[in-house]
Protein backbone atom coordinates (compact mmCIF):
# COMPACT_ATOMS: atom_id res chain seq x y z
CA UNK A 1 0.00 0.00 0.00
CA UNK A 2 1.00 3.93 -0.20
CA UNK A 3 1.00 4.29 3.12
CA UNK A 4 3.39 1.05 4.01
CA UNK A 5 5.71 2.91 1.21
CA UNK A 6 5.76 6.20 2.88
CA UNK A 7 6.87 4.40 6.67
CA UNK A 8 9.69 2.37 4.46
CA UNK A 9 10.82 5.22 3.06
CA UNK A 10 11.31 8.09 4.81
CA UNK A 11 14.87 8.87 3.58
CA UNK A 12 13.86 9.08 -0.14
CA UNK A 13 10.75 11.96 -0.12
CA UNK A 14 10.18 13.67 -2.97
CA UNK A 15 7.91 14.91 -4.98
CA UNK A 16 8.88 12.82 -7.36
CA UNK A 17 9.33 9.80 -5.49
CA UNK A 18 5.99 10.20 -3.98
CA UNK A 19 4.31 10.28 -7.54
CA UNK A 20 6.74 7.48 -8.49
CA UNK A 21 4.94 5.30 -5.78
CA UNK A 22 2.04 6.02 -6.37
CA UNK A 23 2.32 5.09 -10.36
CA UNK A 24 4.23 1.73 -9.46
CA UNK A 25 1.33 1.02 -7.17
CA UNK A 26 -1.36 1.43 -9.84
CA UNK A 27 -2.74 5.04 -8.87
CA UNK A 28 -3.87 7.19 -11.40
CA UNK A 29 -0.71 9.64 -11.97
CA UNK A 30 -3.02 12.79 -13.04
CA UNK A 31 -5.61 12.27 -9.54
CA UNK A 32 -2.59 11.80 -7.43
CA UNK A 33 -0.67 14.53 -8.49
CA UNK A 34 -3.87 16.35 -8.81
CA UNK A 35 -3.98 15.34 -4.62
CA UNK A 36 -0.64 15.94 -4.25
CA UNK A 37 -0.64 19.85 -5.09
CA UNK A 38 -4.19 20.28 -3.59
CA UNK A 39 -3.03 23.30 -1.10
CA UNK A 40 -6.31 22.66 1.14
CA UNK A 41 -5.27 19.47 2.52
CA UNK A 42 -1.78 20.81 3.04
CA UNK A 43 -3.51 23.94 5.03
CA UNK A 44 -5.07 21.63 6.92
CA UNK A 45 -1.98 19.81 7.62
CA UNK A 46 -0.15 22.79 8.37
CA UNK A 47 -2.93 23.64 11.05
CA UNK A 48 -2.87 20.30 12.71
CA UNK A 49 1.33 20.79 12.80
CA UNK A 50 0.74 24.06 14.69
CA UNK A 51 -1.68 22.89 16.95
CA UNK A 52 -0.10 20.16 17.98
CA UNK A 53 3.55 21.89 18.29
CA UNK A 54 1.83 23.97 19.90
CA UNK A 55 0.89 21.47 22.55
CA UNK A 56 4.26 20.43 22.63
CA UNK A 57 3.52 17.05 20.89
CA UNK A 58 5.99 15.84 18.77
CA UNK A 59 6.13 12.16 18.79
CA UNK A 60 3.37 9.88 17.09
CA UNK A 61 1.11 8.29 18.41
CA UNK A 62 0.15 10.91 20.48
CA UNK A 63 -3.65 10.60 22.75
CA UNK A 64 -4.97 12.78 24.43
CA UNK A 65 -7.33 12.44 26.82
CA UNK A 66 -8.68 15.56 28.71
CA UNK A 67 -5.57 16.58 30.05
CA UNK A 68 -3.69 13.41 29.91
CA UNK A 69 -1.27 13.05 26.81
CA UNK A 70 -0.59 9.25 26.27
CA UNK A 71 2.38 9.17 24.42
CA UNK A 72 3.51 5.86 22.70
CA UNK A 73 2.02 2.82 21.88
CA UNK A 74 -0.35 2.05 24.44
CA UNK A 75 -2.18 -1.25 25.59
CA UNK A 76 -6.10 -0.93 25.06
CA UNK A 77 -6.21 -1.04 29.45
CA UNK A 78 -4.10 1.85 29.79
CA UNK A 79 -5.94 4.21 27.11
CA UNK A 80 -9.46 2.58 29.00
CA UNK A 81 -7.94 3.57 32.46
CA UNK A 82 -7.49 7.13 31.19
CA UNK A 83 -10.99 7.82 29.57
CA UNK A 84 -12.39 6.43 32.38
CA UNK A 85 -10.64 8.70 34.91
CA UNK A 86 -10.89 11.62 33.00
CA UNK A 87 -14.85 10.36 33.11
CA UNK A 88 -14.76 10.76 36.40
CA UNK A 89 -13.26 14.29 36.75
CA UNK A 90 -16.05 15.54 34.46
CA UNK A 91 -18.83 13.80 36.18
CA UNK A 92 -17.62 15.55 39.33
CA UNK A 93 -17.45 18.55 38.13
CA UNK A 94 -21.03 19.15 36.86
Amino acid sequence: TYKSWLFSNQDKFSQESFIAAAVALGLERDKFVGCLSNTKIGDIIDRDFAETTALGIDSTPTIVIGDIALIGVMPFEEVERVILQELVKVESQR
